[in-house]
Order: structure tokens, then sequence, then C-alpha cells
């Protein structure tokens, strides 16, 4: 583009349209560096979230690890009851043949 061709008018068109594309380019850039801002943010609350989710899945975890033991506990002892009572009942049934005799 050869500047001596122009009129003085059209300079200041083209000056006036250069100015303008700037201040496009100035508040575009102002805005991705904002929106840029933002996502970080919304990146740092996720991994927070996320960070929240483990931690309670990691209870979760922990309170139905516990629950297992507690029942793996209460069934063994129902098991040696379910014992007891069938070596009661063998017990009881040889006292009862021996008084039928």
């Amino acid at each position: 583009m050869e500047l001596q061709k122009f009129t003085k008018e059209q300079l200041i068109e083209k000056v006036e349209e250069l100015s303008m594309n700037l201040d496009k380019s100035t508040t575009n850039e102002a805005e991705l560096k904002a929106k840029a801002i933002e996502n970080e943010m919304i990146i740092g609350e996720l991994r927070a979230e996320n960070e929240s989710l483990k931690n309670e899945v990691k209870v979760q975890k922990e309170s139905t690890d516990m629950y297992k033991e507690w029942w793996q506990s209460e069934s063994d002892k129902l098991a040696k009851v379910k014992d007891s009572l069938a070596a009661a009942s063998v017990v009881l049934r040889a006292i009862t043949n021996e008084a039928t005799k």
C-alpha cells in the first residue's frame, strides 16, 4: 500500500479503521484474559469438588469396610450359636432315646 496515493481523507479513514481494529483487538484480548481467569477459577472449583468427592468416597469405603467386618463378626457368632444348638439337639435326642428305652 503506497500512502502517497491516498488522499488526506482516505488516510484519516484508514487510521480510524486501524485504530478501531486495534481497540477491538485490545477488547478481545481483555475479554480472553477475563475468560481465562474465569476458566481457571472454574477449574479450581472443579478440582476442589473432585477432591471433596474423593474424600467422601474414601469415608464411605471405610464405613462399608467397617460394616462388612461387623457383619462378618455377627455372622461368625451366629454360626457358633447354630453349631451349639445342633450339638445340644444331638445331646437332647440321645437323652430322649435313653429315657424312652
